[in-house]
Formats: C-alpha cells, sequence, structure tokens
C-alpha cells in the first residue's frame, strides 16, 4: 500500500528473517537487466573508490620496493663477476609481491575507512526501536510534508498498524 501510494525509499525492520518481506521487496524494486548498455551505464554511475585504494596500495609497494632493492644494492655494493649491480630477475620477483601485498593490505584498510568500521561516534540511530529486535516489525520512510506524514498515518492504520509514530532521523 505505501508503494501504490509512491513510496519506494524504505527501510524494513524484523525480528526474524521474513521470505514475505524480501518477496515484496523485491518487486518493488526495478529488475536489472543484464545488457552491455546496462552495465556500462552502471560502471559509469558507481564511484571506484575502492580501487583508488588498490592502485595507492599498488604504488607505495612498488615505490618501496624499488627503494628497498635498488638502495641497498647501491649502499653496499656485492660486485660478484660482471652480473649486473640490481639482478632483475630477483628484483622483479621481489617488486611484484611487495606491491601485491601492500595492495591487499591498503585495499582491506581502505575498505574499513569508507564502510566507515569500526564506529567509534556510536551515532544513535533515532528512526531504530530496540523492540524491532524481539517482537514487532518497523517501516521507516521519508515523509516530509503534513500532507504526506497524514497518508503514511492513514495507510498505516487502515493496514492494522499497532502503532504509528513519526520520527526525525537519518534514512540510512
Amino acid at each position: 500500500a505505501l508503494h501504490k501510494a509512491g513510496y519506494d525509499d524504505m527501510i524494513t525492520y524484523s525480528p526474524i528473517p521474513s521470505h514475505e518481506i524480501e518477496h515484496v521487496l523485491e518487486n518493488i524494486r526495478p529488475k536489472f537487466k543484464w545488457t552491455m548498455r546496462n552495465l556500462i551505464d552502471r560502471a559509469k554511475k558507481r564511484d571506484f573508490h575502492l580501487a583508488r585504494f588498490s592502485l595507492l596500495g599498488g604504488l607505495i609497494g612498488f615505490s618501496v620496493a624499488v627503494l628497498l632493492l635498488v638502495g641497498t644494492a647501491v649502499l653496499w655494493p656485492v660486485m660478484q663477476g660482471g652480473f649486473p649491480l640490481v639482478p632483475s630477475p630477483i628484483f622483479g620477483m621481489l617488486a611484484y609481491e611487495l606491491t601485491t601485498i601492500t595492495a591487499i593490505l591498503v585495499t582491506v584498510a581502505g575498505f574499513f575507512i569508507l564502510s566507515k568500521l569500526p564506529s567509534f561516534t556510536f551515532e544513535k540511530n533515532d528512526i531504530y526501536d530496540p523492540s524491532f529486535n524481539s517482537d514487532k516489525f518497523g517501516i521507516a520512510l521519508r515523509a516530509t510534508t503534513p500532507q504526506q506524514i497524514k497518508t503514511v498515518e492513514d495507510i498505516m492504520k487502515k493496514n492494522m498498524a499497532d502503532k504509528v509514530e513519526m520520527r526525525e532521523g537519518r534514512l540510512s
């Protein structure tokens, strides 16, 4: 009923996993068509922030590998019968390993940074009610005008809601 009234952006809270809720919400969300045009459009719209962390980690790892290997060979030269001062096969293997491990570590750190995990701010979600964990179901949606609030209240009461509360908070 809320979807028919034009409220598509909503969050549901449930004390147990409910396939009925998932089924209803999946029918609301538009289906993604797997065509090349849609894939390209979606890729253009996305922000690849995590990929930037991977690239940064790889560049840092490669730079550190070059500095360590070339710097060590130049500062403490060990001349061995016509071999180059910095042997490329060993240099390539070690540079690859350091590039890979640094890229992985920076990507994992970037994941935690972008996910804002762990949260040290302990922001209180004003919309969430602890009873949603025990025995109640909840729906959070955006209603800004008094007319929208009245419409939502009417729809919820018509569908036998126990309680309808209006709270201000961030819908995330």
